[in-house]
């Protein structure tokens, strides 16, 4: 099975899946994955956060899947705080449904080797 740690874990607010995200309350930036002191300035003044949502930056199509995965399938980066936080994801729609520059939002997926993880989709949340 496929692990993540403990810090890129999808967490739940109520029905709504979420990533969690450090915040330095020193100088204001956020990081992902969480880590013990901020990378910026280094304190060790930092809270949790949680990100809900994001915006598609590029993507593109994968028509030779790894084992597990859907054929085809969409990546792409998905910017989820305004100072540079991006992350390369699994997008959970369609390449011919994407358009740079909309939200998307945290999807609970499991495919592959991982029962539960973090995708980005179009839907304001999958359960």
């Amino acid at each position: 099975m496929g692990q993540q740690s403990q810090q890129q874990q999808l967490h739940w607010e109520g029905e709504t899946p979420a990533l969690p995200v450090g915040y330095c309350e020193s100088c204001e930036e956020h990081m992902f994955p969480i880590r013990d002191f901020c990378p910026s300035c280094f304190s060790e003044d930092l809270s949790t956060r949680t990100v809900t949502e994001g915006r598609l930056e590029t993507y593109s199509s994968i028509h030779i899947p790894k084992e597990g995965f859907p054929k085809p399938y969409t990546i792409g980066f998905v910017r989820i705080t305004d100072d540079d936080i991006r992350l390369f994801s699994y997008i959970t729609d369609p390449t011919d449904e994407c358009e740079v520059g909309q939200t998307v939002y945290v999807q609970a997926e499991s495919f592959g080797e991982y029962e539960e993880t973090w995708a980005f989709g179009q839907e304001e949340t999958n359960v």
